[in-house]
């Protein structure tokens, strides 16, 4: 019978990766796949210098966040890895939104970072490292399920 993630497996037979931002949706979504039972990992990632960003306000992925999810983390006992992205950041992210912007486009640069970072480096990253399920801060929690392409998203039973 499949367990909460739509995998044919145990709860505690499953190892889930859930990127962590430091805030609400993300945190809730670790808490309560941990209470389920999984093996939960939690990862954030670095985008840019987290010195510069320490005492930045709104800094995404840096600074405050990473203290924030890594407290998380272990206030609700799993483990907390901190992924340097920066240079893909700067070349998928900040790079591009210079370029169009130069244009005379109005780029949207969070937008361009979960697309291509957040969502499709992430998995890809992960599913190479050998982890099968991907918790999301999204609304609802989402897996990356083996046995179909890599990258592949599914809405988990039970989702918002």
């Amino acid at each position: 019978m499949p367990n909460s993630l739509d995998l044919d497996r145990r709860p505690e037979d499953t190892r889930v990766v859930v990127a962590m931002s430091g805030g609400v949706d993300s945190s809730v979504t670790a808490a309560l796949l941990k209470a389920e039972g999984y093996d939960v990992v939690g990862v954030t990632l670095q985008l840019y210098d987290h010195g510069a960003a320490i005492h930045r306000k709104g800094a995404c992925c840096a600074g405050q966040d990473i203290y924030d999810a890594r407290s998380v983390a272990e206030r609700i006992g799993i483990p907390h890895y901190v992924l340097d992205y920066e240079s893909r950041f700067k070349e998928a992210v900040i790079d591009r939104f210079a370029e169009s912007y130069i244009h005379g486009e109005t780029p949207v640069p969070c937008v361009e970072c979960n697309m291509s970072i957040k969502f499709h480096d992430l998995l890809i990253d992960r599913a190479r490292a050998g982890r099968r399920g991907a918790g999301d801060r999204a609304l609802c929690r989402v897996a990356a399920v083996s046995g179909r392409r890599a990258g592949t998203l599914s809405r988990a039973r039970g989702g918002a």
